[in-house]
C-alpha cells in the first residue's frame, strides 16, 4: 500500500479574509485542464478551486463525493465531470484532497501576509517609542521650568509648616506673598484669577463698542509672560479698538504695546516725568480722553478713510480740538475751539486743551 504525502499546507497557515487569488494565465493556458476539458468540466473545476482556497486547511477539499457535487455546481453531471474536474487535486494522510498549484499560492500569501504584519508592528513599536521619548522630554522642560517657577521666593515670602499649628499658611495666603511682578517671575506665577480678569477685561473693550467678535485672549498670557503691564495693555486697547472695529486678534496691538513699555522704560524708574501731564482730547463720548501722540493716526483715518469719532467737531468745523500743529494752515481758523489763525500764528500762545476728559489749560 503506497503511503500518502502530509498534507501540502502547514498546520498554522491561515488567509482568512483574503477572498481571491492570482490566476497564472499562462500557466492556465499550458495546462491539459485547458486543452482537455469540456465547458461544464472547466466550471466544475474552477469551482472546486474557489471553494478550496476558502476551507481550512486552505487549498484542500473534503473527500466527499456529495459535497463535492455540491460544490462543483454541476448537479448530477458531476460523475461524467468528476475525473477532469479533479486534475491537480491530490490526497494526503490526513484524508482531504489538496490542489498543488492552488497550494503553493496559498503559502505565497500567507507568508507576504505576516510580513505585512510584522512590518506593521515594527513600525507601531518604533512610533510608540518615538512619542514616550518626546512625551519624557516635554515632562522634563516642564518640570524644570515649573520648579524653577515654584522656587523663586518660597523661602522668602512663604512659610510652609505640617500639620496643624502656629506658621502654617493657606494656599489663598501664599498666593498673595509671592512676587506678582510678570517681569521677575512671568505670567504662570501670578494668581491664576488675576490671569482671568485681565483677560475678562479685554473682553469689556470689545463689548463697550458693541462688537460682536470675541477675541481669543491667549494673546494675554504672552504679554504678561513679556512683563507687561496690564493697565498698559488694556489702555493700548481702548485707545487704538475705536480705529479698528474690525480687528481680527489681540497681535494687532503687540507693537502698539511695546512702543508704550518703551516710552515709560525711557523715564526715571519706569514711569513718567511727574512734572508734565500728557495733553489728551475729547473727541466725543466714545473718545473722551484721547492722548495726543494718537491724534495724528485720528487725522490720518480722516484724511484717508473719511472716519472721525461721533459727536465730535470735524477739522474746519468750529469747536474741532485737533491740534493745529497736525492741520494745513487752511484749517486753523475754525480748528480747536474756533481759535483765530491770527491768535495761533502768534508766539508762545498756548491754547487750551482737554485734560481728564474736561477743559483746561496746559500745564
Amino acid at each position: 500500500m503506497t503511503e500518502l504525502p502530509a498534507p501540502l499546507v502547514p498546520p498554522d497557515v491561515n488567509i482568512s479574509g483574503l477572498n481571491g487569488f492570482m490566476l497564472d494565465v499562462q500557466r492556465l493556458f499550458a495546462s491539459e485542464l485547458w486543452a482537455l476539458s469540456t465547458g461544464d468540466e472547466f466550471k466544475a473545476a474552477l469551482a472546486l478551486w474557489g471553494w478550496a482556497w476558502q476551507q481550512n486547511p486552505p487549498g484542500s477539499l473534503p473527500k466527499d463525493d456529495k459535497l463535492l457535487r455540491v460544490f462543483s455546481g454541476v448537479g448530477a453531471k458531476w460523475s461524467k465531470v468528476r475525473s477532469m474536474a479533479l486534475r491537480g487535486f491530490v490526497e494526503c494522510s490526513d484524508g482531504r484532497l489538496y490542489h498543488r498549484v492552488l497550494c503553493e499560492d496559498v503559502i505565497k500569501a500567507d507568508l507576504k501576509r505576516k510580513a505585512f504584519r510584522q512590518r506593521t508592528a515594527n513600525a507601531t513599536e518604533a512610533r510608540r517609542s518615538r512619542n514616550e521619548q518626546r512625551n519624557d522630554n516635554r515632562n522634563d522642560d516642564r518640570s524644570d521650568g515649573r520648579n524653577e517657577q515654584r522656587n523663586v521666593g518660597k523661602d522668602d515670602n512663604v512659610t510652609s509648616v505640617q500639620g496643624q499649628g502656629q506658621g502654617q499658611v493657606s494656599k489663598k495666603e501664599a498666593n498673595q506673598q509671592v512676587s506678582t511682578n510678570p517681569a521677575e517671575v512671568g505670567w504662570r506665577a501670578l494668581p491664576k484669577e488675576k490671569v482671568a480678569d485681565f483677560k475678562t477685561e479685554i473682553i469689556r473693550e470689545f463689548q463697550k463698542l458693541g462688537l460682536q467678535q470675541t477675541p481669543d485672549t491667549g494673546r494675554a498670557e504672552i504679554w504678561l509672560a513679556q512683563g507687561y503691564d496690564p493697565a498698559i495693555c488694556l489702555a493700548v486697547i481702548a485707545d487704538g479698538l475705536p480705529r479698528k472695529r474690525d480687528v481680527k486678534g489681540l497681535k494687532y496691538f503687540d507693537n502698539a504695546i511695546a512702543e508704550a513699555h518703551q516710552n515709560r522704560s525711557a523715564k526715571p524708574n519706569g514711569s513718567a516725568d511727574p512734572s508734565r501731564k500728557e495733553r489728551r482730547f475729547y473727541l466725543g463720548p466714545d473718545h473722551p480722553n484721547v492722548p495726543e501722540r494718537n491724534m495724528p493716526g485720528v487725522y490720518k483715518m480722516f484724511v484717508e478713510k473719511g472716519y472721525w469719532p461721533r459727536e465730535s467737531p470735524k477739522p474746519g468745523e468750529p469747536g474741532c480740538q485737533m491740534p493745529d500743529k497736525y492741520l494745513p494752515e487752511h484749517l486753523w481758523s475754525t480748528a480747536c475751539s474756533g481759535v483765530s489763525v491770527e491768535q495761533k500764528k502768534r508766539p508762545g500762545l498756548l491754547t487750551k486743551v482737554v485734560i481728564g476728559g474736561l477743559p483746561e489749560d496746559p500745564p
